[in-house]
């Protein structure tokens, strides 16, 4: 069951399987070597993926 989104609510929790934690822990600490930041956060590594996904879908695109 999919939940309403309503204008008040900031945030939701999201619940993993442990191994895609530990994939994401993993991306978050190879994220954070390759900026040289170590003040990210797993919605910094999230939103990274995403843009990343995007961008490589757009590519190919328009490589057709």
């Amino acid at each position: 069951m999919v939940k309403l989104k309503k204008d008040d609510i900031d945030y939701r929790n999201v619940r993993l399987y442990i191994d895609t934690y530990n994939k994401l822990d993993r991306y978050l600490l190879e994220l954070m070597q390759k900026r040289g930041n170590r003040r990210l956060s797993f919605d910094d590594a999230i939103k990274t993926l995403i843009e990343d996904h995007y961008s490589y879908k757009k590519e190919r695109e328009t490589k057709r």
